[in-house]
């Protein structure tokens, strides 16, 4: 499948398969997996289960104990079917950490082959993701330079393109007690604050206005600090398959302020 050096891991249970002409093939699967790693996924345990019913291909998909992006997660669990020109439909994704359920965060079509076979390496995706409050932290595993980010907002996007290029749009993106904290690496400790802002992401960019930003904590010795920034940031290089290489081009004003620095 064209999955060497890209998938590890330690592969148990069963697979019966029986082939039919121009269609899928009947297929009644257990399988599990441990110490996995695929992509940007690595996982203590996966359990697949499958079975073709009107020539698709139901799955059941849960993935325990590991990390999407470096991110940490307690278990992802999936429902999905595959037809016969390998389109993946999930029809349900609901991630749990350890503070959060996050549910029906992921629906919507991926073109399996495309990972695989370079001949359809430009068929689309049509992805829908919906973050509701700390939901929003999934979206770390964009850029390696952030920790953590918590909301108490709502955030709508829909991914197209392909999946070594997709294109992301939005129809709400709204920031409401918003913490921002970038990676130990960094110079930054103190989290990035802000109350409230609606922003819109287009092919690609985010465009931000007027968007008050508190500082105050561990890096201004407890002074609060207040910047008001605007502009956009566009997000170069971004694929699914390797989501931590992308790079931000930023494009930001700041209007004039006085920061008291620890």
């Amino acid at each position: 499948f064209g999955l060497k050096n890209k998938f590890y891991g330690n592969v148990s249970g069963y697979l019966n398969s029986k082939s039919q002409k121009d269609k899928n093939p009947i297929i009644n699967a257990d399988i599990k997996i441990s110490d996995a790693t695929m992509y940007f996924l690595a996982a203590r345990n996966v359990h697949i289960t499958a079975a073709t019913k009107e020539n698709r291909i139901g799955l059941g998909i849960k993935v325990g104990q590991g990390t999407l992006g470096g991110k940490p997660f307690e278990q992802i669990y999936s429902i999905a079917t595959v037809d016969e020109d390998s389109m993946l439909y999930i029809s349900k994704t609901d991630i749990r950490t350890a503070d959060r359920i996050s549910k029906e965060v992921v629906k919507g079509s991926v073109p399996l082959a495309s990972i695989w076979d370079k001949s359809k390496h430009d068929e689309e995706i049509d992805i829908d993701v919906n973050l509701n409050g700390n939901d929003i932290g999934v979206l770390a595993i964009l850029n390696k330079n952030i920790s953590t980010i918590e909301n108490e907002g709502v955030v709508n996007l829909s991914l197209t393109g392909t999946l070594r290029k997709p294109v992301i749009n939005s129809s709400i993106v709204q920031l409401k007690n918003t913490r921002l904290t970038l990676s130990d690496e960094l110079m930054f400790r103190t989290p990035f604050v802000t109350t409230f802002s609606d922003l819109s992401i287009r092919n690609n960019v985010v465009h931000i206005p007027e968007m008050p930003i508190i500082w105050q904590g561990e890096d201004t010795r407890d002074n609060r600090n207040q910047l008001v920034i605007s502009g956009n940031i566009k997000i170069e290089g971004l694929s699914l398959l390797k989501p931590q290489k992308n790079s931000l081009e930023m494009n930001l004003e700041m209007k004039n302020t006085d920061w008291v620095l620890n």
